[in-house]
């Protein structure tokens, strides 16, 4: 089967947008159109990214991301304002709130302990375990305390934002490897308001507790560090998603861009290219070859 490849480019620069999670793309009406179904070839359409340039200026830690975690002893006797978990009564003692920006391991450590290691009534010392890339909380006082990475478990390693105990003068370790990166990924979704949408049904649990239909037609890792420059370009040309149109024409596409958490809201500026692929695969030279080859079965 022979097949015809048109590709529209779509160049978008961010600057022209205040809300960079969020890109609308308006098009006038002749210049991508769908035509009406021919016996002669069939049509197929994609969406693809083919490059991206981004400045990872993310920050790891900012306001009600990655940057509380509180501490609390049990409780007794039932005083307002209490937290109860499981049946338990949780005296909240103290709270850390990191700075927003993008700590390493170190800064991370002086800043901590700067404020949670002495002066406190209930003192915690934070240390790291390189050879295991954990944290490691020490309890120097004489009465067990509870922890609670409120929206850091990423960040000091824990599997939940649940309450975890340190007993009285003895230390709790990170369950899995810390975390300081940050944003991890980025996630390219077909905005609900677009005159396309996804051939397939898809679903994802990213951001939520449970699978739901998504329109993410792209997934991109963030493989540079803080300050560097993310660049991508599309090497494999099977790297494409299978679109219908809601009318005869493209109009309209809206791109949203979001993280892992489903959350942009410091993006910094960046250059996308997206490409609408449209694929004729020719029928009249399939009806050709299916002829001749009655003619040859004839033949013998």
């Amino acid at each position: 089967m022979i097949t015809n490849t048109d590709i529209h480019k779509i160049f978008i620069d961010s600057k022209l947008y205040n809300d960079k999670s969020k890109i609308k793309i308006e098009l006038k009406d002749e210049y991508i159109r769908k035509f009406k179904k021919s016996k002669f070839y069939r049509s197929k359409y994609f969406i693809s990214v083919n490059q991206f340039f981004i400045f990872n200026q993310f920050n790891n830690i900012s306001k009600n991301v990655n940057d509380t975690i509180k501490f609390f002893t049990v409780n007794t006797g039932s005083v307002a304002g209490d937290i109860e978990t499981d049946g338990t009564l949780f005296n909240l003692e103290n709270t850390f709130i990191l700075k927003e920006g993008n700590p390493n391991v170190n800064m991370l450590l002086e800043e901590f302990n700067n404020k949670m290691k002495s002066g406190n009534t209930y003192n915690i010392e934070l240390s790291f375990e390189r050879y295991t890339n954990k944290f490691v909380f020490k309890n120097l006082s004489t009465s067990n305390i509870y922890i609670q990475p409120t929206n850091s478990k990423l960040i000091y390693g824990f599997s939940s934002s649940s309450f975890f105990k340190i007993p009285a003068l003895s230390t709790l370790e990170s369950h899995h490897m810390i975390n300081l990166m940050g944003d991890t990924l980025i996630l390219f979704n077909l905005g609900i308001d677009s005159d396309i949408q996804l051939k397939n049904v898809c679903y994802d649990n990213i951001g939520k507790g449970r699978f739901e239909l998504t329109n993410v037609f792209h997934i991109l890792p963030i493989d540079k560090n803080t300050s560097e420059t993310l660049v991508y370009n599309r090497n494999d040309c099977l790297d494409k998603t299978e679109v219908i149109f809601d009318h005869n024409s493209l109009r309209q596409i809206t791109v949203e861009i979001f993280n892992q958490d489903y959350d942009f809201s410091d993006m910094s500026n960046f250059f996308l290219q997206l490409e609408i692929i449209e694929e004729k695969q020719h029928k009249f030279f399939e009806y050709i070859l299916i002829f001749l080859q009655y003619i040859i079965q004839l033949i013998s």
